[in-house]
């Protein structure tokens, strides 16, 4: 009869997850240290603690996931603050 591809069971989901493991929790939850070069009022700074305060409670992220969110959004509001300079949001 035909070949049966096998799979080595049990499939190992947690692949890759060594690194993190060695990450301790709090690294997980305290997230407000990549806030530093964000304004420290206003609406952006509102937006990126709700943000962090997702991320914190995110289990499926590692920790340089959750810093490469927070760098993204970094990025994002630098690119824009043209814009939201016009829009007088940027208020540091």
């Amino acid at each position: 009869g035909p070949k049966k591809e096998t799979l080595d069971l049990p499939v190992d989901n947690e692949a890759g997850l060594d690194e993190e493991q060695k990450v301790e929790f709090h690294e997980h939850v305290f997230l407000e240290k990549y806030l530093e070069d964000f304004p420290k009022h206003g609406p952006i700074r509102h937006f990126m603690e709700l943000v962090i305060c997702g991320l914190s409670k995110n289990p499926y992220l590692t920790v340089q996931q959750k810093k490469d969110h927070i760098d993204w959004f970094h990025e994002y509001f630098n690119k824009k603050e043209d814009l939201l300079r016009e829009c007088e949001v940027y208020l540091n």
